[in-house]
């Protein structure tokens, strides 16, 4: 009649970092003066699947002058 219960905690780690896809890829040309909208991007989590509303962006970009700007994507935590 003796019984014995044994308990194991497994934790997973989440090791893979997810893909963030730009739309309309990864250069856009846009004419000076003009009006400039970011196209966005999506991002996919192996283990969460679409995520891409946790997706934020940072920069800007100056239209009225020729140069190199540059728009940061970065998924949030969910």
């Amino acid at each position: 009649g003796n019984e014995t219960t044994v308990e194991r905690v497994i934790v997973y780690k989440d090791v893979v970092p997810p893909t963030i896809t730009l739309t309309n890829g990864n250069a856009i040309r846009v004419l000076i003066g003009s009006t400039f909208e970011d196209p966005g991007a999506t991002a996919v989590d192996d283990v969460d699947g679409d995520i891409s509303s946790a997706v934020t962006s940072s920069g800007s970009v100056d239209t009225s002058k020729i140069g190199n700007n540059i728009i940061t994507y970065i998924k949030m935590r969910i």
